[in-house]
């Protein structure tokens, strides 16, 4: 009976470890790949878009100034791209970018917005997969592309919270 016990300790011990070690690996890695610079007059249909359902309140996305003013010329859509990988052993669930804006941004939105995706499907990354995470950012044209973008996501009902520049 003592020896039963003793191995069960062990094997809690061992799980209890792995368990640990895996949280303790929850840490996304995320690198920026890059930031493509598109033209609001060479998107305009994208443009008429976003200026509909910014009119509507109907973005889903983070506005940083619903007044837009000027035409399609005056603005330009940037889509950051970021490599994230998960090199934990448990799932990283609702992955989600936001810039942080600076003065002249006026909307941030995801890729699943602009792919005419479900925005309510959460994005998930299992163990040991990559993926490439799309976030788009509609601003002045004049601004330059260097912004800090924050990623979030949960694990285990946890969020978690990593911050890259680009530029």
């Amino acid at each position: 009976m003592k020896k039963i016990a003793i191995t069960l300790a062990v094997i809690a011990l061992l799980l209890s470890g792995a368990a640990l070690w895996g949280v303790s690996q929850a840490t996304l890695k995320v690198e920026i790949r890059d930031a493509l610079t598109m033209p609001a007059d060479t998107q305009p249909a994208e443009f008429e878009r976003l200026m509909a359902l910014l009119d509507h309140n109907a973005l889903r996305g983070t506005v940083f100034d619903s007044n837009v003013t000027g035409n399609p010329a005056d603005y330009t859509i940037l889509r950051y791209t970021l490599r994230v990988r998960n090199n934990g052993l448990i799932p990283a669930k609702m992955l989600e970018t936001l810039v942080v804006p600076v003065s002249g941004d006026v909307l941030c939105y995801s890729q699943q917005d602009a792919q005419g995706q479900d925005v309510n499907q959460p994005l998930i990354l299992s163990p040991s997969q990559e993926m490439d995470l799309h976030c788009y950012l509609l601003t002045r044209r004049e601004l330059h592309p260097v912004r800090e973008l924050r990623l979030t996501y949960y694990v285990w009902g946890h969020p978690f919270l990593v911050k890259v520049t680009y530029g």
